[in-house]
């Protein structure tokens, strides 16, 4: 008996069976009851030992594209990806992981270069809303190799599976806890990023003023300011250096929102500037670097992007598209937004 065969009579797709036989998120209770009631009236069990032969066969090399593993967010994604490695070894797949020091569009080719070398059977990636990258990226797909993205979207591509958050909402959610603080008190509003090279940071903005004015929030922005010059993303001194400069310039500020980059920098210069009590601090992730930001009122709001799940999840859907077969049930996983503040803040 064959997934394709309980999937024919329970009028379902062969991906539904398989997460429904395998307990999988993503599948209607009831839904799940017909397939396992099926299944269990056909005498079905799961081939472990022939899908481990099978996969073994294939010598998957994963290939996967982040920045590197550090503390706070990236250390939550390297969880996952640890997760599903140590799932997947008895399945003879091999993930290599190449991080990137540098928000730059030729140091990411260059490691896909290096990951096709060495003869990569799918890839996901964490890169930069790059032309060059597009072009790579599609001309890969194009040639038949799978391609999930991971935490930020990439325009004019349409991969395998985008796994992350819908960053547009997260600025909105963003928007609607400050707008909610501030109950149409004026606002003096200075916004922290990253860089404008990742989708991510810049739609959280977008989506963030935008719902500043479609709440009709009394607020004005004193500036959007960059944490880093460059294409740079570790040097933590000059992000410092950076906020707590533009916070010393602007004693009028009320709220800070920090769209990406070091959020424990940004809480460490509102701390060191006297701001603290002052200011309203809104970012993103729950995670050992921002926990103590909303214990001591630095960080007055988090929110939540599954961190774990964009490490596991893109392994796992190559894994199963390459030996399975298994096509993604919808084409952006959309993880979900969940708000912490002091109050319902742990690490779990």
């Amino acid at each position: 008996m064959t997934l394709k065969q309980i999937a024919d009579i329970a009028g379902v797709s062969r991906g539904t069976v398989d997460r429904a036989i395998h307990n999988r998120e993503g599948v209607n209770p009831q839904v799940r009851e017909r397939v396992l009631t099926v299944a269990e009236s056909l005498g079905y069990t799961p081939n472990i030992a022939g899908k481990q032969l099978s996969a073994r066969k294939l010598h998957l090399k994963l290939g996967v594209v982040l920045p590197p593993r550090r503390r706070g967010f990236w250390e939550d994604v390297y969880q996952g990806l640890d997760a599903v490695q140590e799932e997947l070894s008895d399945y003879g797949v091999t993930i290599l992981c190449r991080p990137y020091e540098k928000y730059s569009a030729a140091s990411q080719l260059a490691l896909i270069d290096q990951l096709l070398e060495e003869g990569m059977s799918g890839l996901a990636i964490a890169a930069v809303n790059d032309p060059s990258i597009q072009r790579r990226l599609n001309g890969l797909m194009e040639a038949g190799l799978p391609v999930v993205v991971v935490n930020s979207e990439i325009e004019h591509i349409a991969p395998l599976c985008y796994v992350g958050a819908d960053y547009l909402f997260s600025g909105r959610t963003a928007a609607g806890i400050l707008g909610l603080i501030a109950r149409r008190q004026h606002v003096e509003l200075m916004v922290f990023t990253g860089t404008n090279m990742m989708l991510s940071h810049t739609n959280r903005i977008t989506g963030f003023l935008q719902e500043l004015t479609r709440l009709e929030t009394d607020c004005h922005l004193i500036d959007i300011c960059k944490l880093f010059d460059s294409a740079e993303m570790s040097d933590e001194q000059q992000a410092y250096q950076t906020a707590a400069a533009r916070l010393r310039q602007h004693p009028e500020t009320t709220a800070v929102f920090t769209a990406a980059g070091p959020v424990q920098i940004v809480a460490r210069a509102i701390r060191d500037t006297g701001m603290l009590g002052k200011v309203t601090h809104i970012s993103f992730d729950l995670n050992t670097e921002t926990l103590p930001g909303l214990q001591d009122g630095s960080l007055t709001a988090v929110i939540g992007q599954e961190a774990f799940k964009q490490g596991y999840q893109p392994i796992k859907l190559l894994f199963d598209y390459l030996v399975n077969g298994m096509e993604p049930q919808d084409r952006r996983m959309i993880l979900q937004n969940e708000i912490f503040i002091q109050q319902n803040a742990f690490l779990r």
